[in-house]
């Protein structure tokens, strides 16, 4: 479920970020719109579910723990991925600047 809900967010996050946004930046926003942190999320569900015993809150916690382990994984993978992605867009302006500068020579 939370591999599920990481793939979720972070293609939904990718895809509306690149409507308005360069290529580096939308590589930013999806390494950090989906990341959730354990000393965010284990004080806020203490206080949502308050009044639990210590090991039913633990269970309810686990996820919270296993998260960023997941999200690292996934970003080392991403990293070949989006590493091809801006190799391709830079070897493309490399050679529309090269063809500019053949023009300006020519003339």
């Amino acid at each position: 479920m939370s591999i599920a809900f990481y793939a979720l967010w972070n293609s939904t996050c990718f895809l509306l970020s690149r409507l308005w946004l360069s290529k580096a930046d939308t590589i930013a926003v999806a390494y950090v719109i989906p990341a959730k942190s354990p000393a965010m999320g284990v004080p806020l569900s203490n206080v949502m579910f308050s009044g639990l015993s210590p090991i039913t809150a633990s269970k309810i916690q686990i996820p919270l723990v296993i998260f960023p382990g997941l999200q690292i994984a996934a970003g080392s993978i991403l990293t070949l991925v989006f590493r091809t992605w801006i190799g391709e867009g830079e070897a493309a302006e490399l050679k529309d600047a090269e063809n500019e500068t053949g023009r300006r020579s020519e003339s």
